[in-house]
C-alpha cells in the first residue's frame, strides 16, 4: 500500500525537481547569455509547466490532507535534516513577499505590454487610455499591415493622380478609424517609445502599436489553447466567416460568422468586418499540430485560460486566468497564477467592497507585462469591468468640467497625489500638482489639509476609462472658472476677461485658468488706437463678447468694440439664425469697387453690392468705408444651403416689403374677428380641439365647445363625442401668438405665427375676460390641472379659477377619494375674486358646501369639510374653512372620548368634518369642533363637552388636559374656555416633595371639581384619587409627611390667605394659557394668508422696521394682554412686591418654550434647530439684537440666515436679504448698504431687489436716492409695465404731477404695445386717487375712444367717477354706457351697479329713473 502511494501521489522530491526544471528552462538567458538558447522545444517547456503545476497544486492538496513527512520514514537522522534543508529553501522563498508598486510613467519602458481602452479616436491616430491615469497614443501606421498598406496607396497617390475611377478613389481612400474601433473598446498593446515633458515641451507622450504581430511575438503556437484571449486583425472576410491573423508563425485563426454577430451587432454597427480590423478573440481548441485555428469574438470576456503557458513569456494583457493568493499587503495583493508565476495586484485594482485573504482562489485579468527586466513583473486587474471586458457603470456619470461638491480623500501618496472617493462607489485621483495653486513638494497621511478622511470641492478634469477613475483637480483658480474647455465658449457671449499682452496682432487675454483669448486688432475698439498698450494695461479686466472659436486649433476670438457689444439687434452666430430682411450689425473685412465683405460672428460673410451702400453714388468706396467699420446690414438675398447672403446697408427694399405686409393684412381679413368659417379636426386633445381651417392653424378651447352641462355626455372626457377629421362651423374669436401663447382679441400685426381661437357657440360675441365675472356666478367649468390641496378650473379661454378640495364635494370620502382628470367638466360658482392679485376662488355647485367667503359669513353650527394646516400635540389642529379663513379645533373638541395624544391620528392635508362652535368676529376667530355630538346630535358622548363655566357643578368628575405646571398648582383644560386650578395640596393623596414631577403639559387626566365660582369664572378641582375614585387614603405616614401636615392644620388660615393673595396670579397663568393658543391661531392664521399673498405676488414683502418692538409681515405672538392687564392693577402691583421679597426658585422653561414667544436668544436658538428655513425666526432674531443695540451681531444672524436657509427656499431668503437692506439703512452706511444690494441682486431676482429698496428709500423718507433708483430701474427694467406704473405712483406721492405725465410718455416708447392700454389705464386711476380727477378722465377719454369695447376700461373709469363723488358726471357716464350696443349680460352688470350707486347715494326717484331705463332696454331688445 505504501508503494501505491508513493507511486500514485507524487513526492515532494518530484516536485521539486518539476520546479527546478521549469526554472532552469525558464532561466536559459542566464546560462547562455550570448546567443545561447533553450535546449528544450516549446512543447517541452509546456509539458514541464504543466507537470509542475500539477505537482504543485496535489503537493498542496497532500499537506491538507496528511504531510509528506508522516507518508514517508526516513531510515536515518542523515536523511531527515537533508530533506528538511531541501523544503527549507523554497519556502523561504515564498515567504519573502513581493513588492507591490503602482505602475507610472518613469517604470515605463519600450516592448512593456499593456492593456489599453480606446478613449478618443482621430482621423490619424487612436487615444488610449492606459493603466493608473496614464494616456498613450496609436499611429494609423501601427495598427495593422492592411492599414498600413492603404495608408501608404494614399500617399502614393497623391503624386500620381492619374485614375478618375471612383471605386479606385474609395479602395485607395485613407481608413476611417472611427468605422474600425469604438470609443471604451479594449485593446492590447506594446510600448513603441517614450518621450518626457523635456522632449515634448507639453506633456509625456508614450506611443503604442496594436500590430498583433508584435503583440504576441513571444507567444508559441502551442499555447493557443481553450480560452486563451489573444489580439489578431482580419485578413480577409470568406463566405461563411472570417480569416485572423495572429502574427504567429505558422497559424492562423478563422471566425464563424454566428460566432463574430453578437460582436458585429454590438460593437460594429451591424457592418461586416474588413481586413486590417483590430479585434479581440478567443481559441475554442487547442493549435497543437494545426496551422488553423477555430476563434469566436463572442465570448472573449468569458474566457479563462485552462492550461498553464510553456513560458512566461508567452503571458499576454488581457488573459482571463486563475490564481491563488499568495499575500496581502496594504497596496494590494500577491498571486500565483497558472501555478508556477507570480503577479501582483494594486489596490487601486480591487473592488472596493470585497476583502481578499490568504489562500483565496481568484480569476483576474492580466494588466501589464514587464518580461525584458528582472525580475519580471506582471500585474493584473479584479476591477469587475475589466474581468468582464465591459464598459463601466460610471463613464457616463460625470462630464468634463462637472464641479464635485465634497470629495474625501481615502489613500495619500507622498509625491503622487490622493485617491478620493465621490459620492460612494465612484473613485478619483487628483494628481500632487492638482491640489492647489501653490507648489506642494510631498503629502502627508496625518496632514490636515490633504490628509486621510479630509473633505475638499473638486472639478472634473478628464476621465480613465480603463480605470474607471475621474481625474479631478482642487485648485481653487480652476473651481472658479466658468469656462474649462475652448467647446464651452458660446460665441456671441458677454465675457469678462484678464489683459495679459499687447502686441501686434492684437490684445492677448485670459478668459480662465485654461482658455485664452485673442482680440484682433481690428475688434480692440470702434475707433484706431494710437497706442494700445496705454488703454488696455497688464491685468486689468475688460469687457468683450466673443466673435468665433476655433475647436480644432482650441483658439478664441473676442470683439471689445463698443457698438457690437451693446447693440439691441439680433445677432448672426450661425446660418441656421439668418432670416430674409434680418437687421445685424457686421464689421467691414474688405472694400472693393464692387462692394465690400461684412463679417458677423463665427466667421459669416456677407458681400454688400456698392449700389446698396450708399444712397449717392460714390465714386471711391475706400473714402467713405473703412477696414474694421461698424455697420448695421440688412440681409436682401439668402441661400443657407451654399451659404451665400448679400445685404444691404440702405432701405432699398422697404417698398417691397410694404408690398408683402399688404398682402398679409389681406390674408388676416378671411379670419377677422366674428367670421364664421369650416374646420377640420386634427387633432384632440384633454383641453382643446386643434383644428385646420384653409390651411391655417386654429384651436376650440374646452369651454367653447360646450354652451351647457346638458350638451355633455360623458363628464370625464367631454372632448371624446369628437373624432378626428369631423367638420365643424366654427367663429372667430381672435388669435393666439404660437410663441407667448397670449390671446390676440384685436386683429394684430402678422408678424409672429399665429393660431386662431375659435368657437362652437356661434352665437358667443366675446371672450370670456375675469372682470365679467360676480361673486356667486354659476359657470362650466373643466379641470386644468390637479394640485395636492386644490383644482384647477377653466371658465373661458383666460379665466381661470381655484377650487380648494374642501369645497368639491360635500361628502368627506367623496373628497378624499374622487380622482380629478384633466378636461373633466365641473360646474362651479364663484365664492371670492382678488382684484389685486387676479385670483378667483370657486366653490362646486353643492348647495350643502357653505360658502365662506370672510369670517362674517361665519355662523355658529355650520358644518363643513376643513383641510388641516397644522398639527399641534399640545393645542390641537389649525384647520382652513376657505381661501383666508381658518378655524382652529381644541384638543378637547378632537374626539368623542379622551385620549393621551388625540392628534395622533391628524394629519397636516387631512380632509375632515367639522361643525362651528363659536365665532368671535371682533378678533377673528373660530372655533371649531370634530366631535360627533356637534355633527349628528343625536349621538351619545362617553366625555362631556364643556362650552362654558355654567356647564359644571361641584362634585363631577371630568377628563382634561394639563395645560400648565406653574408655582403655585397646576391648571387644568376642562373645554375650549374652561380651565381650572388644582392647588398643591390636591395633587397628590401622598406628600411629594417633587410634586411638579407628578404631572406634565399635556397629560390626560382624570379631576373632580371642588369649587365653582361662576361670578369670577374660577373652578377648582383636586386630583387626589381618593376623592376622585373614592378610594381610601394611605394611612403610612413618615415622620416629615406628619410635620407637614401639622404645620398645614397649624397655618391654614394663612395658607388660603396666601393663596388669596396669588390668586389673582394664578388666574393670569390660565388666561394666559388662553391667550396663547389666540395667538398661536393667529400666526397660522396669518401664514395662511401670507402663503397665499406669496403664491400671487411675490413682491409683496413688508421691510424691517424696529422702533421698540418688531413686527413684520405675520404678527409676532407677544403677552401683552397679559402685561397690560397685571400693570394696571394697583393690587397686583403690590403682590408683586410683595412676592421679590421672598427667595425666588430656580425653575426650568424649557418645557414651555414651544408655547411662549421666545425671550432670549438662547431660546431663538432652540427654535432655529427646529426651523432652520423660517425667515420669520431669523428676521425676529435680527430685531431682538437690535433692541440690545448688538448690530454686528444682528449683522451676524442675517449672514448665517442666508448661509442656512435652503437655497429652493427663495422667498425665505429674499425676506432675509430685505431685512438685511432696512438694516443698513437705518443703521449702517450708504456703502455698505450698497454692498448688500449688489449681493442681494446677484442671489435673487434683481427686479424683486430692486422694488424693495425703493421703498425702503420712501418709507425712510430719503426721496432723492429713491428717485434716482426709480431711474435706474426705467433703465434696467424697461419692459415691466409695473415698474413704470410704480415710478408713477411715486411722483404722484410726492406732488411732482408733471414728472408722472412725462413718465407715461416715456413708458409708451419703451414698453411693447400690447401693454400700453393697461400701462395708461393704470395711470389715469393714479390720477384720479394722487393727481387731479379732470386730467384723469382725459386720459380715461382717450383711451376709451380708441377702445370702445373695452368693458373691463368702463366699468374701471365708473369706479373712479364714483370714488371722485361728482353726482353729474358719474349719471352721464352711466347713460353713455347704458346707450351703447353691448351684450345683455353685460348691460345687465351696469344696470345694477349704476342702480345700486343711486340707491345708496340718490332718491327714490332716482332709482326709479334708471329701473325706467332697464325697462326700456329689455323691451326694445
Amino acid at each position: 500500500m505504501a508503494g501505491k502511494k508513493r507511486k500514485g501521489a507524487p513526492t515532494e522530491k518530484s516536485t521539486v525537481s518539476a520546479s527546478t526544471a521549469v526554472s532552469n528552462a525558464q532561466s536559459g538567458e542566464t546560462s547562455f547569455p550570448r546567443g545561447g538558447a533553450s535546449v528544450l522545444t516549446p512543447l517541452e517547456h509546456k509539458e514541464i509547466a504543466i507537470k509542475a503545476a500539477q505537482d504543485l497544486f496535489s503537493g498542496n492538496k497532500g499537506t491538507t490532507e496528511e504531510p509528506a513527512t508522516k507518508r514517508l520514514k526516513p531510515d536515518t537522522k542523515k536523511s531527515k535534516k537533508n530533506k528538511s534543508k531541501a523544503v527549507k529553501a523554497p519556502q523561504q522563498q515564498e515567504q519573502q513577499q513581493q513588492t507591490i508598486q503602482e505602475l507610472s510613467f518613469r517604470q515605463l519602458i519600450p516592448d512593456t505590454l499593456l492593456l489599453g481602452c480606446i478613449s478618443q479616436i482621430n482621423e490619424l491616430q487612436l487615444v488610449v487610455s492606459l493603466p493608473y491615469q496614464m494616456q498613450g497614443v496609436v499611429a494609423i501606421t501601427e495598427i495593422s499591415d492592411p492599414i498600413t498598406q492603404a495608408v501608404e496607396r494614399v500617399a502614393n497617390q497623391q503624386e500620381d493622380e492619374d485614375s478618375d475611377n471612383d471605386d479606385d478613389e474609395e479602395e485607395r481612400g485613407l481608413p476611417e478609424l472611427n468605422k474600425l474601433f469604438h470609443i471604451g473598446q479594449y485593446v492590447v498593446c506594446r510600448v513603441l517609445s517614450l518621450k518626457d515633458r523635456k522632449e515634448t515641451k507639453k506633456k509625456n507622450l508614450i506611443e503604442l502599436t496594436l500590430r498583433p504581430e508584435s503583440i504576441n511575438r513571444n507567444v508559441p503556437k502551442v499555447d493557443v489553447d481553450q480560452g486563451v484571449a489573444l489580439s489578431a486583425y482580419v485578413s480577409s472576410a470568406e463566405d461563411h466567416g472570417y480569416v485572423l491573423s495572429f502574427g504567429i508563425d505558422d497559424l492562423t485563426g478563422f471566425c464563424k460568422n454566428a460566432d463574430a454577430k453578437k460582436f458585429i451587432d454590438e460593437h460594429n454597427n451591424g457592418n461586416p468586418l474588413v481586413p486590417g480590423q483590430i479585434v479581440q478573440c478567443m481559441a475554442t481548441e487547442n493549435a497543437k499540430n494545426k496551422r488553423t485555428v477555430k476563434v469566436t469574438l463572442n465570448k472573449v470576456a468569458k474566457g479563462v485560460v485552462q492550461e498553464p503557458s510553456a513560458n512566461v513569456d508567452a503571458v499576454v494583457p488581457g488573459m482571463l486566468v486563475k490564481g491563488n493568493v499568495q499575500g496581502v499587503q496594504e497596496n494590494g495583493l500577491t498571486v500565483k497564477f497558472m501555478g508556477l508565476y507570480d503577479a501582483t495586484i494594486e489596490h487601486t485594482h480591487l473592488p472596493l467592497d470585497k476583502k481578499y485573504k490568504e489562500g483565496d482562489n481568484i480569476e483576474f485579468r492580466i494588466l501589464y507585462c514587464f518580461l525584458n527586466t528582472e525580475p519580471r513583473r506582471i500585474g493584473g486587474t479584479l476591477l469587475p469591468h475589466l474581468v468582464q471586458l465591459n464598459k463601466p457603470d460610471t463613464m457616463d456619470l460625470v462630464t468634463y468640467g462637472t464641479i464635485v461638491d465634497e470629495v474625501t480623500v481615502r489613500r495619500v501618496f507622498s509625491k503622487k497625489g490622493v485617491f478620493v472617493s465621490v459620492g460612494g462607489d465612484l473613485r478619483g485621483f487628483v494628481h500632487i500638482s492638482n491640489l492647489a495653486d501653490r507648489h506642494i513638494e510631498r503629502l502627508n497621511k496625518t496632514d490636515d489639509q490633504y490628509g486621510l478622511n479630509t473633505t475638499h470641492r473638486a472639478r472634473v478634469v478628464g476621465y480613465n476609462s480603463l480605470d474607471a477613475m475621474l481625474l479631478l483637480t482642487t485648485k481653487e483658480s480652476v473651481l472658479e472658472d466658468t469656462y474649462m474647455r475652448v467647446n464651452d465658449v458660446p460665441v456671441g457671449q458677454d465675457v469678462t476677461a484678464t489683459v495679459i499682452n499687447v502686441n501686434d496682432a492684437g490684445v492677448i487675454v485670459r478668459l480662465s485658468s485654461t482658455i485664452q483669448a485673442l482680440v484682433p486688432a481690428l475688434h480692440m475698439s470702434d475707433v484706431k488706437l494710437t497706442h494700445p498698450e496705454v488703454k488696455f494695461k497688464k491685468d486689468s479686466q475688460v469687457r468683450a463678447r466673443v466673435l468665433s472659436v476655433d475647436t480644432g486649433k482650441r483658439r478664441v476670438y473676442l470683439t471689445m468694440k463698443k457698438s457690437l457689444l451693446e447693440t439691441p439687434l439680433p445677432l448672426i452666430k450661425d446660418w441656421e439664425s439668418v432670416e430674409q430682411d434680418m437687421v445685424s450689425h457686421g464689421v467691414i473685412v474688405s472694400v472693393r469697387d464692387k462692394g465690400a465683405t461684412v463679417r458677423f460672428y463665427n466667421n459669416i460673410t456677407g458681400f454688400v453690392p456698392a449700389k446698396f451702400m450708399t444712397e449717392a453714388k460714390v465714386d471711391d468706396l475706400t473714402k467713405v468705408f473703412r477696414i474694421g467699420q461698424t455697420v448695421k446690414a440688412t440681409v436682401t438675398k439668402l441661400d443657407k444651403e451654399d451659404k451665400l447672403m448679400l445685404l444691404s446697408l440702405i432701405k432699398a427694399k422697404q417698398v417691397k416689403r410694404e408690398e408683402k405686409k399688404a398682402r398679409k393684412e389681406a390674408e388676416d381679413a378671411k379670419f377677422a374677428v366674428g367670421q364664421v368659417v369650416t374646420g377640420t379636426i386634427r387633432e384632440i386633445r384633454s383641453m382643446q380641439l386643434n383644428i385646420d381651417i384653409n390651411g391655417r392653424e386654429g384651436r376650440i378651447h374646452i369651454n367653447e365647445a360646450f354652451a351647457s352641462l346638458d350638451d355633455i355626455k360623458s363628464k370625464r372626457k367631454p372632448l371624446s363625442v369628437f373624432k378626428k377629421g369631423d367638420t365643424l362651423q366654427v367663429k372667430i374669436l381672435g388669435a393666439r401668438d404660437a410663441k407667448t401663447h397670449k390671446f390676440l382679441p384685436i386683429s394684430h400685426t402678422g408678424q409672429t405665427k399665429s393660431i386662431a381661437e375659435c368657437s362652437l357657440r356661434l352665437n358667443n360675441d366675446k371672450v370670456l375676460e375675469e372682470t365679467d365675472l360676480n361673486v356667486g356666478d354659476k359657470m362650466l367649468g373643466f379641470v386644468k390641472s390637479v394640485e395636492k390641496k386644490s383644482v384647477d378650473v377653466t371658465l373661458g379661454i383666460n379665466v381661470v379659477g381655484h377650487v380648494r378640495k374642501q369645497l368639491t364635494f360635500s361628502d368627506v370620502e367623496q373628497v378624499k377619494n374622487h380622482k380629478f382628470t384633466v378636461g373633466e367638466a365641473f360646474p362651479v360658482e364663484v365664492l371670492s375674486k382678488d382684484k389685486e392679485h387676479h385670483t378667483i376662488e370657486l366653490v362646486a355647485q353643492d348647495e350643502s358646501i357653505p360658502r365662506i367667503r370672510d369670517i362674517d359669513s361665519v355662523q355658529e353650527g355650520l358644518v363643513g369639510i376643513g383641510l388641516v394646516q397644522k398639527v399641534m400635540r399640545n393645542y390641537g389642529l389649525i384647520v382652513q374653512l376657505s381661501p383666508g379663513v381658518n378655524g382652529r379645533v381644541h384638543r378637547l373638541d378632537l374626539l368623542d372620548k379622551y385620549t393621551e395624544d388625540p392628534t395622533e391620528g391628524f394629519k397636516e392635508g387631512m380632509f375632515v368634518r367639522y361643525a362651528v362652535a363659536a365665532v368671535d368676529k371682533e378678533k377673528k376667530r373660530v372655533e371649531l369642533s370634530l366631535r360627533s355630538c356637534r355633527i349628528d346630535p343625536e349621538c351619545v358622548l362617553e366625555d362631556k363637552e364643556i362650552n362654558s363655566i355654567e356647564d359644571l357643578e361641584t362634585g363631577q368628575v371630568l377628563s382634561g388636559y394639563v395645560d400648565n405646571v406653574a408655582k403655585t398648582g397646576v391648571f387644568i383644560s376642562l373645554g375650549r374656555k374652561v380651565n381650572a386650578r388644582v392647588k398643591i395640596a390636591h395633587v397628590s393623596d401622598e406628600f411629594v416633595k417633587d410634586w411638579q414631577s407628578v404631572v406634565k403639559a399635556g397629560q390626560l387626566v382624570r379631576c373632580k371639581v371642588l369649587h365653582v365660582d361662576v361670578e369670577n369664572k374660577q373652578v377648582e378641582a383636586t386630583l387626589k384619587k381618593s376623592l376622585v375614585e373614592g378610594l381610601p387614603a394611605p394611612k403610612k405616614k413618615t415622620q416629615v409627611e406628619d410635620s407637614d401636615e401639622e404645620m398645614e392644620e397649624a397655618d391654614s388660615s394663612d395658607e388660603e390667605e396666601s393663596e388669596d393673595e396669588s390668586g389673582e396670579e394664578q388666574d393670569q397663568d390660565m388666561l394666559d394659557v388662553k391667550d396663547l393658543d389666540e395667538d398661536m391661531l393667529e400666526a397660522a392664521q396669518e401664514d395662511d394668508e401670507s402663503d397665499e399673498d406669496d403664491s400671487d405676488d411675490e413682491d409683496n414683502v413688508e421691510a424691517l422696521n424696529v422702533n421698540g418692538e418688531f413686527d413684520w409681515t405675520g404678527q409676532v405672538p407677544d403677552d401683552d394682554t397679559k402685561d397690560s392687564e397685571s400693570s394696571s392693577d394697583e393690587e397686583e402691583e403690590e403682590d408683586a412686591k410683595k412676592k421679590k421679597k421672598i427667595k425666588e426658585q430656580v425653575e426650568d422653561k424649557t418645557a414651555e418654550l414651544s408655547t411662549t414667544a421666545p425671550k432670549s436668544a438662547a431660546d431663538y436658538e432652540r427654535l432655529l434647530v427646529g426651523s432652520p428655513d423660517s425667515s420669520y425666526l431669523w428676521i425676529n432674531y435680527m430685531a431682538h439684537q437690535l433692541q440690545l443695540s448688538e448690530i454686528e451681531k444682528a449683522r451676524e444672524i442675517g449672514e448665517r440666515a442666508l448661509s442656512t436657509i435652503n437655497f429652493r427656499e427663495e422667498q425665505e431668503k429674499l425676506n432675509v436679504w430685505v431685512a438685511m437692506l432696512n438694516l443698513e439703512n437705518s443703521y449702517g452706511t450708504d456703502e455698505t448698504l450698497e454692498a448688500i444690494f449688489k449681493r442681494a441682486c446677484v442671489f435673487c431676482e434683481a427686479e424683486k431687489v430692486y422694488l424693495q429698496l425703493a421703498n425702503i428709500y420712501e418709507r425712510s423718507e430719503k426721496f432723492e436716492k429713491a428717485e434716482a433708483l426709480w431711474q435706474e430701474m426705467t433703465k434696467q427694467f424697461s419692459q415691466n409695465p409695473k415698474v413704470w406704473t410704480q415710478f408713477g405712483l411715486f411722483y404722484l406721492k410726492q406732488d411732482n404731477v408733471e414728472g408722472a405725465r412725462e413718465l407715461l410718455q416715456r413708458s409708451l416708447k419703451q414698453l411693447p404695445k400690447f401693454e400700453h392700454t393697461e400701462t395708461i389705464s393704470k395711470f389715469a386711476q393714479m390720477e384720479f386717487k394722487h393727481g387731479e380727477p379732470e386730467r384723469g378722465r382725459t386720459i380715461f377719454e382717450g383711451l376709451l375712444s380708441n377702445h370702445p369695447k373695452r368693458i373691463d376700461l368702463w366699468n374701471v373709469y365708473v369706479d373712479k367717477e364714483i370714488q371722485a363723488g361728482d353726482q353729474d358726471t358719474i349719471r352721464r357716464l352711466f347713460e353713455r354706457i347704458t346707450a351703447m350696443k353691448i351684450s345683455s349680460k353685460k348691460m345687465k352688470f351696469f344696470f345694477k351697479k349704476w342702480l345700486q350707486y343711486e340707491n345708496e347715494n340718490g332718491t327714490e326717484e332716482d332709482a326709479e329713473r334708471v329701473k325706467e331705463k332697464a325697462l326700456e332696454y329689455v323691451n326694445s331688445a
